[in-house]
């Protein structure tokens, strides 16, 4: 009997290693590869495009007058006939003029027609099993204005100057400081570490921007984490947001939750569902204004902070504050519609104490004071 258990354990390891007649190596790759490089010269006024998929893109700054590309371009699969078959259908093509350098990768014949190739590549590769990395090296002056359009890869920047363009899907955003920046991003992650102006449109991302200057912010499914910022102009759609150091804050949210440490300006904002938090306050705080349905808002005040209140809300809004607001004055406005006002002063009366309006439809309002 241990004879014939042994005499079984040998011949299933012979056979899995491709000695005995029937067996075959598992997994064999074939690969195929190549490499370009190309330089263009560069004016003040020359602009760059870069498209691409299946790969990534590292963008380096030098002090040159021309721009380089390097680019390797590999292709696998489990038969030769399938590498060479994806192989022969990746092209990059080069646009110049004295305004403009493109470079693109073109999946087929038609190269004028980058994304109507995409999808006829894709199934292409899923049909053979093939798998193509296509990666982009590109030397920038940084004052360049620059564009990138990427999918299935992946962006890694340092400091750009000049205004920059970038749309990435299905990967992730690496990046220094910004003077201009326009970004349209899904699926993966961004970290960031300033932009002085421009747009963000997030789906399905997290990010993590050190420091904002003037920007505005499009958002949906998204965990965006930020440092500190001037000023954003907000449209959010079932969001996760986290602000350290906010500035001015103004727009619209529905079903996303904020979090404030501190709010340092201007608080403006229609929420519909969800939550809001607001830890602390600057000196510079001076109005917060909110127009709020169906949402859980929490602001806790510092005893030093002083404001005018008033919360304009009615019969299924939950309201909590503490009682020692002597000064608050709770007001039916509506008794047939049940409409309420609840007003006051907490610490000193100024001229330019911070007023905070709010106007609740549904929700609940804590207001915490320690």
């Amino acid at each position: 009997m241990k004879t014939k258990k042994f005499y079984c354990k040998t011949l299933l390891v012979l056979l899995l290693a491709g000695i005995l007649p029937g067996g075959s190596v598992l997994a064999q790759q074939y690969e195929k590869s190549r490499s370009l490089s190309q330089s263009f010269p560069a004016t003040a006024e020359t602009s760059i495009q870069i498209i691409n998929k299946y790969g990534n893109i590292h963008v380096l700054p030098w002090e040159e007058d021309s721009i380089r590309f390097e680019i390797n371009i590999k292709v696998e699969a489990n038969k030769q006939s399938k590498v060479d078959k994806t192989y022969d259908n990746i092209e990059i093509e080069f646009s110049e003029t004295s305004y403009y350098v493109i470079a693109q990768t073109v999946f087929g014949n038609k190269k004028n027609a980058f994304w109507a190739d995409v999808s006829d590549f894709t199934s292409s590769m899923l049909n053979t099993g093939a798998s193509a990395q296509i990666d982009y090296t590109v030397y920038v002056p940084t004052n360049s204005e620059l564009s990138i359009d990427l999918k299935f890869g992946s962006i890694y920047m340092t400091d750009h100057y000049g205004k920059t363009t970038v749309y990435v899907s299905n990967g992730d955003f690496r990046g220094g400081n910004f003077t201009e920046l326009d970004m349209d991003h899904s699926f993966g992650n961004v970290v960031i570490d300033s932009i002085q102006s421009g747009s963000l449109t997030l789906g399905y991302s997290e990010l993590k921007l050190k420091h904002a200057g003037n920007i505005r912010i499009t958002s949906k499914s998204s965990k965006p984490v930020i440092g500190s910022f001037n000023s954003i102009r907000l449209n959010s759609r079932r969001d996760t947001y986290f602000f350290e150091e906010a500035g001015t804050l103004s727009g619209e949210t529905s079903f996303s939750y904020l979090t404030m440490e501190r709010l340092n300006g201007n608080l403006i904002l229609e929420t519909n569902y969800g939550n809001l938090n607001i830890t602390d306050y600057g000196k510079d705080f001076s109005l917060m204004n909110l127009n709020a349905s169906y949402t859980d808002i929490s602001l806790i005040c510092g005893q030093d902070l002083g404001y005018s209140f008033e919360a304009y809300y009615d019969r299924k809004t939950k309201m909590i504050y503490p009682n020692e607001l002597s000064s608050f004055v709770n007001t039916e406005i509506d008794s047939d519609e049940g409409n309420y006002l609840l007003s006051g002063q907490c610490g000193k009366k100024e001229e330019r104490a911070p007023r905070i309006k709010i106007t609740m439809d549904g929700g609940s309002l804590n207001l915490i004071h320690q």
